[in-house]
């Protein structure tokens, strides 16, 4: 039988908590982070991926569109 004895016997916590801001930036900075960063950078200027919450796409225009279409927003 191991020796169980060296197994500790209580759990503890962090109390220091990190603001939304610095969790952030430090996802931030891990390749998958930035990915998501230019992912959202992209679909806020209308040249992401077809994506369901868009609010503008583009097409790879360059100037503004000659004609808006608008999309119901309801999920049926």
């Amino acid at each position: 039988m191991s020796s169980i004895t060296n197994l500790p016997t209580s759990l503890s916590m962090s109390t220091a908590t990190d603001s939304w801001e610095t969790l952030q930036s430090a996802a931030s900075k891990t390749p998958v982070g930035s990915a998501l960063d230019e992912e959202s950078a992209a679909r806020t200027a209308g040249t992401g991926a077809a994506f369901v919450q868009n609010k503008l796409r583009m097409f790879d225009a360059i100037s503004r569109p000659k004609l808006t279409l608008y999309r119901d927003h309801a999920g049926w």
